[in-house]
């Protein structure tokens, strides 16, 4: 897994609930929410391949152990939100991703949605992202 090179940028809210920085794009635009509650966590969303080492930095700067996270519950399968969940899944070995029945298809294979992403950033972009 990829290291960090920051400290993750995370914003604490009341009833266990962090943002975390994904630093999509620009640092401040993209977040995921870790949500915690009796030591058990769960992600809300986990940004791109390049978000994962922020929310495992998330993890440990928040003292959370990754067998301690439960799920991944994905919004929707978009690059921003979901991109990143192949890499944390691999990294959370007894978590479970939740994603509607719709975006499964997706989530096993992303290639229409990679071209979708393609079509709208170009291929430059979509590289760095």
């Amino acid at each position: 897994m990829m290291g960090y090179m920051q400290e993750p940028d995370i914003r604490t809210f009341p009833h266990g609930i962090h943002a975390v920085d994904t630093r999509y794009v620009r640092a401040g635009l993209d977040a995921s929410h870790l949500v915690v509650r009796n030591g058990r966590a769960a992600f809300v969303d986990c940004g791109a391949n390049s978000s994962v080492p922020q929310l495992l930095a998330a993890l440990d700067k928040l003292e959370i152990p990754r067998a301690n996270v439960d799920y991944l519950f994905l919004t929707h399968v978009h690059l921003d939100h979901a991109g990143g969940a192949g890499a944390l899944m691999q990294a959370l070995p007894d978590a479970t991703a939740v994603v509607h029945p719709k975006g499964a298809p997706h989530m096993a294979d992303p290639a229409k949605l990679e071209a979708g992403t393609r079509a709208v950033y170009g291929d430059s972009v979509y590289d760095k992202l």
